[in-house]
């Protein structure tokens, strides 16, 4: 039998650091003028607030990237867990054997701890 936990990253898009995206996305090789459109790019997002056709001024907003960076942000997460891990653009389903279960608990704990290490890149 195969136990699962599906995990759901959809609020964690406006979570990510954005130094933390640009040391990542520095560490799998990308070029500094890469890294510079990025960095550009996220520094230049807005927000406005549309209501019965009635649109507020526009403001900075929290950095929130688009699903392709935040996959490259997470990318490493298999290497992170023991479970099989099947990852898609706004979720992530770990797997293992029912006799493993216990698998699946250390691998949220290991998760977890990182999260509040801050050591994703690590």
């Amino acid at each position: 039998m195969l136990r699962a936990i599906l995990l759901d990253f959809s609020k964690a898009f406006d979570k990510v650091s954005k130094s933390r995206l640009l040391l990542k996305l520095k560490h799998y090789g990308n070029s500094n003028s890469t890294l510079s459109w990025v960095t550009d790019f996220l520094d230049g997002l807005t927000q406005d607030v549309l209501l019965d056709c009635q649109s507020s001024s526009e403001s900075p907003t929290r950095y929130s990237p688009w699903p392709l960076l935040f996959l490259l942000y997470i990318n490493d997460l298999p290497t992170r867990v023991l479970s099989t891990v099947r990852m898609f653009a706004d979720c992530c389903a770990a797997m293992s054997t029912a006799w493993k279960t216990q698998r699946l608990q250390y691998d949220l704990d290991s998760l977890q701890a990182l999260d509040r290490s801050h050591c994703l890149i690590c």
